[in-house]
């Protein structure tokens, strides 16, 4: 990565809208040694933190069912030029994995997600 500060952009869209398909090929041409690819599905709260509520019951396409806030902050740290470490979210269990995947900062970072610029802090 260069010494300045990345290129954040974000896209944001309904589900099966094309989010992922338009981010797919914008890497593909950039390539991955400028780009990073960080989805907001990866920021899923843990069902467990849904208060015993059954996963039925949760409105996943409310911006509370994601844990934006943790978003930001591996944002930031990525502008800042540091690695993160992001969690990986199991959608068949609803749950967090115990492990995560390391992002390490690019000159671009696309962030992907229906309600990536729900949140002010994002836009």
């Amino acid at each position: 990565m260069s010494q300045r500060t990345p290129l954040l952009i974000g896209i944001a869209g309904g589900t099966g809208s094309g989010k992922t398909s338009v981010t797919s090929a914008i890497a593909a041409e950039f390539g991955r040694d400028s780009l990073l690819v960080v989805q907001h599905d990866s920021y899923y709260r843990d069902i467990g933190e849904h208060g015993g509520v059954a996963a039925s019951q949760i409105n996943f396409d409310h911006p509370r069912a994601l844990e934006t806030p943790l978003l930001i902050e591996h944002l930031s740290r990525l502008k800042a030029g540091e690695i993160v470490d992001q969690p990986v979210y199991d959608f068949s269990t609803h749950t967090r994995e115990a492990r995560t995947v390391r992002l390490e900062p690019r000159d671009v970072v696309i962030v992907d997600g229906s309600l990536v610029l729900a949140e002010r802090e994002l836009r």
